[in-house]
């Protein structure tokens, strides 16, 4: 959270849009509504997101990372919750831990990052997470240690944007697509210290949290959302409104009317130590078994062996280590009693038992084992990792390990996409397969399997189906009884619990169990009409009525009775009344032997226009021809996108006056608010003046070729605590000026009497009276200044950088430099205006009117009637026995 005062233009720009809000009208935001009673009680949305990506073996993961101020910079020598930025470091080992898990279950993982503030902004689009994209992918979270000048903390810009951002990547998913946000940040939601701070903090909480809101919206497209809270020790924040927008846990700040299945999760922070536990519990795949022993003095003992049993159910191994002090020898045993010694500090591949094992080292004395099961090596048994004392002189020390082990086996129902029906009681044929969906014989395993079996219906509850059944008793029919699941939407839940086989004496290993969820849809009981599993009206524009068809087959009869209200989900607060009405037939008037079941017109209206999405369920009443008592009834999702339509009335009303008027007052006011506007930003300027001179074509500075020296860039630009119009450097005046165009942005001329100046602004350098040319956000940039009367070749250079540039930025500037300015100094010496580019070749002398920066940052965004529009700126066979 940020408490200080938000700079002039941020500032002005959110009361004007607040002023046209007032002009053209908002609709009012109710109070949310109170919330059902939590029954979500022992659920985990982390598992149900692992358990739909290894069931659907596709999912997306948006990473939204603070950008805000009060994280501080370790840079600029700023304080704050994180200026360390310890929540790179935390991010970069979660996707880490996603892409090893995801090429070990072999998932097709899409991730997304995304920095927010008063803004949003995609910082990497989506990209499959894997070994190629990792890089890049890190590169752009190292990124968010420079990105901590955001002033608010928008929750609302944030979540609205997020939903967006998952649409525009699939359009087509829908509501069972597996999908989660990986939120954090180390404030409350905040808009800094302005008049109208209060009011935009109350209006932002109500348009997520009202029902139908935001989180609603999120929720019903079946996004989880997995928070992480920052609280600094000196302010501690409130993150109750954070935890109920993830969670939908109940309580002082209730936040949407969808909580169940749960939503998501919130962890909460005291300390940046705390961080990389944090995010590295929202990635999926098995815990690490983790344990601690001394160190073995000479001989190898089993009071410090760290130990591990394999068979022929595992496909990968990674073991993270400590030694626990300098100079202690890690030895690898292998099942067959090898000893593979490791060199300290020496990464590369070894064998041990005939495995190959990756050795990485982390650190003086931690270290990274991977290894995989390999073909005619010795796999199988009890392996164990020790830390050898050969000087015996670190008999106190305490050695660590963290072991993750991947299984190759995960649980299968051999009868996918056949239809299940409720109320039936019949049999279900489950099995054991590998990571490439290959059968495997239950009994060709070494140790021991237990699957299990359950439904989960559309409203989140569990009907179990089988439990422990060992793997004798899997690869025929197993019964099973659907009594009491009802008919609609829902997903089979199948666990798989792997014991390994034991190593002589030694127990085998329990691996995590493998989660696995298949969407299917439960059809009404044998012999009703089969119904259409969901409805979509599609998008809506507009008001008023409109109808869809709800496909039904099969013999017997299916009506909406007026009497059963549809329990709607989400609908936006604006939209006024908003009903579902079935429109005929109504009842079971009609229905003969024999007759067919005839498909049912849906009618939705809508009382006001509106944006955004109608979700619920809608009972739907289902009957044997010739068995009307026995009528059922089945809850039928549907979903509804509304999309406003101009205003017309307004639209003619504005375009009247404006003929009245002409373009005199648009143009006014355009031109005001680009007044307010143009200010150069109040963020931390550094600038290095540095005489220069041209010698055969080559910039020299002080006699050698021109470089920065350590003593540059010490001081800060003073006057730059907040928006300026004119900041002074040393005699040099930078001023900011609107331009004669109306809608373009503005820009910032360098001026100094008797000298003529050009700029690293290839559009255009100079302002055709002799001044260099910046646009307002002049940092990282540069410009010369020469005196055409002076001693040819001599100029003075003005570097200009942010506080927490990096040496990359710096680099570039300085090449930039040496490349251009010698040719621009010549073209100043002539009299020219340094309109060239490159290497200050010619170019037409420009317009004093253009805008050069027109194209370069006009914005593309509309804000249409988004809420939160005004906050934006090798062998034979395998180890089955195949």
């Amino acid at each position: 959270m940020n408490r200080f005062r938000m700079p002039r233009r941020p500032r002005v720009l959110a009361i004007a849009i607040l002023l046209c809000t007032m002009l053209f009208g908002a609709a009012p935001i109710p109070a949310p509504a109170q919330p059902p009673p939590d029954t979500t009680a022992g659920t985990s949305a982390v598992v149900d997101y692992g358990a739909c990506l290894a069931g659907q073996k596709r999912g997306d993961l948006l990473l939204l990372m603070d950008e805000s101020y009060s994280l501080g910079s370790a840079d600029e020598n700023r304080p704050g919750t994180d200026p360390q930025a310890i929540r790179a470091l935390a991010a970069r080992r979660m996707l880490a831990k996603l892409a090893e898990w995801a090429d070990n279950t072999q998932v097709e993982l899409d991730v997304a990052i995304a920095g927010f503030a008063q803004y949003y902004e995609l910082r990497r689009d989506w990209v499959t997470l894997g070994a190629a994209s990792l890089p890049d992918l890190d590169s752009v979270v190292d990124h968010t240690k420079d990105r901590t000048h955001g002033i608010d903390t928008n929750y609302g810009i944030a979540l609205a944007d997020s939903l967006k951002s998952f649409t525009d990547h699939r359009p087509d998913a829908g509501p069972s697509a597996c999908r989660a946000i990986a939120w954090f940040t180390d404030g409350e939601l905040d808009f800094g210290d302005n008049n109208v701070r209060l009011k935009l903090i109350d209006q932002t909480r109500n348009a997520i949290c009202v029902s139908g809101g935001v989180a609603d919206q999120i929720r019903s497209a079946g996004i989880r959302t997995f928070a992480i809270g920052l609280s600094g020790a000196a302010e501690p924040q409130d993150f109750s409104l954070l935890e109920s927008i993830a969670t939908g846990k109940p309580g002082p700040a209730p936040c949407g009317d969808i909580v169940t299945p749960r939503p998501g999760e919130f962890e909460k922070a005291d300390n940046i130590d705390e961080l990389l536990d944090k995010f590295a519990a929202i990635a999926p795949g098995p815990p690490p078994i983790v344990t601690t022993h001394g160190v073995c003095e000479g001989a190898i003992e089993p009071d410090c062996e760290h130990r591990f049993v394999l068979d022929n159910s595992v496909r990968a191994v990674k073991v993270e280590a400590d030694a626990g002090a300098d100079d202690l020898v890690p030895a690898l045993i292998a099942p067959d009693g090898t000893r593979q010694d490791l060199t300290p500090g020496t990464s590369g591949t070894v064998a041990a038992g005939g495995v190959p094992v990756n050795v990485q080292w982390t650190s003086r004395h931690g270290l990274t084992l991977r290894m995989s099961e390999t073909a005619g090596a010795q796999w199988r048994g009890g392996w164990a990792l020790a830390f050898v004392d050969p000087r015996h002189s670190a008999a106190t020390a305490r050695s660590k390990s963290s072991i993750t082990i991947y299984g190759e086996l995960v649980p299968t129902w051999a009868e996918t996409g056949r239809t299940l029906h409720s109320g039936e009681k019949t049999t279900l044929r489950l099995g054991i397969a590998d990571r490439a969906g290959h059968p495997i014989d239950p009994a060709s395993l070494d140790g021991a399997a237990v699957l299990s079996a359950s439904i989960i219906d559309h409203s989140g509850t569990h009907h179990d189906l089988v439990s422990g059944l060992g793997k004798g008793e899997l690869g025929g029919p197993i019964d099973v009884d659907l009594t009491g699941v009802p008919a609609g939407s829902s997903k089979l839940r199948l666990s798989l619990a792997i014991t390994t086989a034991a190593a002589g004496a030694e127990p085998g290993t329990a691996l995590s169990p493998e989660l696995l969820d298949i969407p299917l849809t439960i059809a009404p009981p044998a012999g009703f009409p089969v119904i259409a599993p969901s409805l979509d009206f599609h998008t809506l524009d507009g008001a008023g009525t409109f109808t869809a068809t709800l496909a039904v087959s099969g013999e017997g009869c299916v009506w909406i009775s007026p009497g059963h209200a549809p329990a709607f989900r989400t609908r936006p607060p604006d939209a006024g009344a908003v009903t579902v009405t079935g429109a005929a037939p109504t009842g079971p008037d009609g229905c003969v032997p024999g007759s067919t079941a005839r498909p049912i017109p849906v009618v939705l209206r809508v009382e006001h226009q509106s944006n955004g999405v109608v979700t619920g369920v809608i009972p739907v009443t289902a009957a044997r021809a010739n068995e009307i008592d026995g009528a059922v009834t089945i809850e039928i999702p549907f979903h509804a996108q509304l999309e406003k339509l101009p205003d017309r009335p307004k639209f003619w009303w504005a375009l009247t006056i404006a003929l009245m008027l002409g373009l005199g007052v648009p143009l006014l006011v355009f031109s005001l608010l680009k007044w307010l506007t143009a200010r150069i930003p109040g963020q931390i300027l550094k600038a290095q003046q540095i005489d220069v001179e041209v010698s055969g074509g080559v910039l020299q500075r002080g006699g050698m070729p021109f470089a920065l020296r350590d003593t540059d860039f010490v001081d800060s630009v003073q006057g730059l605590r907040r928006s300026a119009r004119r900041v002074d450097l040393d005699g040099i005046e930078l001023r900011a000026r609107m331009g004669w165009s109306p809608t373009a942005a503005g820009y910032v001329v360098a001026r100094a009497p008797g000298r003529a100046g050009a700029s690293s602004l290839v559009d255009r350098r100079t302002d055709g009276h002799g001044n260099a040319v910046l646009p307002l956000e002049l940092h990282s940039s540069w410009f010369v200044l020469h005196d055409p009367q002076g001693p040819a070749g001599i100029a003075t250079l003005v570097l200009l950088l942010p506080g927490n540039a990096s040496p990359a930025q710096r680099s570039q500037l300085v090449a930039d430099a040496r490349d251009t300015v010698p040719g621009l100094i010549s073209e100043l010496r002539d009299g020219g205006n340094g309109t060239g580019g490159g290497e200050g070749g010619g170019g037409s002398r420009p317009d004093p009117d253009h805008d050069p920066f027109a194209s370069r940052y006009a914005s593309t965004s509309t804000a249409g009637d988004d809420p939160f529009a005004q906050y934006r700126a090798g062998g034979g066979t395998d180890r089955f026995g195949r």
